[in-house]
């Protein structure tokens, strides 16, 4: 059954209107690397050492109103030295090699900022064992 070239547009904008989030400034944005990333500069002034932060509406008027950080909850005292230099290895190769687009891409994850990243290096270096 041939489809006219209007009803593919319709239903493609019905798709992507779905995924579209209204924000604080009343834009609907989708969730790509540029409106991800205005929200993230905006969130990245306040983000405290822990760097436990809703990251929720944006007041960024093109940024996504709704993103996260992933966590990984460790214990800051690990068993052994052995154990906590291997722990330490994995996490410090997340914020680098595993930032990188080959794995962030795939999945439509940006990669931390420069401050972010030095705070999550912080914590990393403070594991122990």
């Amino acid at each position: 059954m041939p489809t006219s070239a209007r009803a593919i547009s319709r239903r493609r904008r019905r798709r992507t209107r779905r995924r579209e989030l209204a924000n604080k400034a009343g834009k609907y944005t989708l969730p790509d690397a540029k409106s991800i990333q205005a929200a993230l500069a905006q969130f990245e002034a306040a983000t405290p050492a822990n760097e436990t932060q809703p990251l929720i509406n944006t007041s960024a008027p093109t940024g996504y109103p709704d993103i996260n950080y992933e966590y990984v909850i460790v214990s800051k005292k690990q068993s052994s030295a052995a154990e906590a230099a291997a722990l330490k290895a994995f996490l410090k190769w997340t914020l680098t090699t595993g930032s990188s687009a080959t794995f962030l891409g795939p999945v439509n994850f940006q990669p931390l900022s420069p401050k972010v990243k030095a705070l999550s290096l912080a914590q990393i270096n403070s594991i122990s064992g």
